[in-house]
Order: C-alpha cells, then structure tokens, then sequence
C-alpha cells in the first residue's frame, strides 16, 4: 500500500480530476468519519487531502480501526464504489489504487466485524 505523501500530493494536484478520484476520495473520507455534505465537491475533498499532521489523511488511515467505522457508513462507502474495481482505478493512478485497496479492505473488516458479532449474540 502507498499512502505516501507523493501519492496524496499527486491526487491534491488535479485541478478537473476524472471522475474515478472524487469518487474513491470520497468513499475514503466517508470511512474516516466525515459526512456526505463535507465531501459535496473537489474543493472539499481537495482541502481534507491537504492537511497535515494528526489530521493528514495518511495518519487518519493508518490508525483507523474497521470497528471504528459506523456500519452506515461503510455500506455508504461501498454502494458508492460498486461500480468500480482495481483495474479501472490504477488505469487512473497507482495513487487512487492505493486509497481505493485501503477502502475496500476497510469495508470489508468492517463487514466480517458485523457478521461476528451477530453470531456472537
């Protein structure tokens, strides 16, 4: 996984980004926490790319627990990157293929967390 700062630089960039990366950025920072109204246009997304420190996406990932994630939005996350997959993204960049992976992982350990704990009950 690449979520390095070139990575995240290379995706701050775009100024009229193809569409694949608003989108999978968008699923990202859903998963993070932030609501569908921080997240409206590239603007948005572009400033939570940017930041720095403790609030840098970079960190943010890396320290997120799938159990953190509320269900609601992990199935949020993933109705909104169902029309895409790994090839498609990396065609686009080997950046966006990176946060696209981490998404899906994360949607993923978050959904086997709530498959447990029904069985558990």
């Amino acid at each position: 996984l690449r979520l390095n700062q070139a990575t995240i630089a290379e995706l701050h960039s775009y100024t009229k980004p193809p569409e694949e990366v608003p989108t999978v950025m968008k699923a990202t920072f859903l998963l993070l926490g932030h609501s569908e109204k921080d997240l409206q246009d590239w603007s948005q997304i572009q400033n939570l790319l940017g930041r720095l420190g403790r609030e840098s996406v970079r960190r943010r990932c890396y320290e997120l627990n799938p159990l953190g994630i509320p269900v609601d939005k992990a199935r949020e996350a993933k109705a909104i990157l169902r029309n895409y997959d790994l090839l498609r993204v990396s065609e686009i960049s080997v950046g966006l293929s990176a946060f696209y992976s981490w998404a899906a992982t994360m949607i993923e350990e978050r959904e086997k967390l709530l498959e447990s704990q029904r069985r558990i009950r």
